[in-house]
């Protein structure tokens, strides 16, 4: 599941930046399940439960210093999302096939600090790290293959 972002979220460091996996935690000691059990919640009004948790992916920590813990979930049935419309503007459900194969994650170095970056071609657009760099791992894991993750960067135009 990918969210859209509306073009007047302020919330955002980024409001350009459509692609966001989830937020950040309010209270003091939440740890990153019960984060994104809330922000799911708040945000398309999907509700999860620890019980619910296959477990993690590697911690990404950002060009900017933010961490994301990336937190997988199953659910049993198709969920019914409720979108706040200050903070996400649409859903887009994507097959994993359609991020494998030739429409693979697509990897090259930055001209200026020669950061290797990751994008994913998307419908018709691209994502980029951190979201880009979350979904290759998540995409490798279900193939049965590790893989690190902390050496793809974002580019400088989605940094700030």
């Amino acid at each position: 599941m990918i969210q859209a972002r509306p073009p007047f979220c302020s919330q955002d460091a980024f409001p350009c930046r459509p692609i966001r996996i989830a937020g950040r935690a309010d209270r003091s000691g939440e740890g990153a399940v019960d984060t994104v059990i809330r922000e799911c919640m708040e945000e398309i009004g999907l509700d999860l439960s620890a019980d619910q948790v296959l477990g993690t992916l590697d911690l990404y920590v950002t060009q900017s210093g933010y961490a994301v813990t990336p937190v997988v979930f199953q659910t049993a049935k198709e969920p019914n999302f409720c979108l706040n419309q200050n903070e996400v503007d649409q859903i887009f459900r994507i097959k994993l096939s359609e991020l494998s194969g030739e429409r693979s994650a697509q990897f090259f170095y930055q001209e200026e600090g020669g950061q290797r970056l990751i994008r994913l071609p998307i419908f018709d657009h691209h994502i980029h790290a951190p979201t880009a760099a979350i979904l290759y791992q998540f995409i490798e894991m279900v193939a049965g293959r590790y893989k690190r993750i902390d050496d793809l960067a974002a580019p400088n135009f989605a940094t700030r």
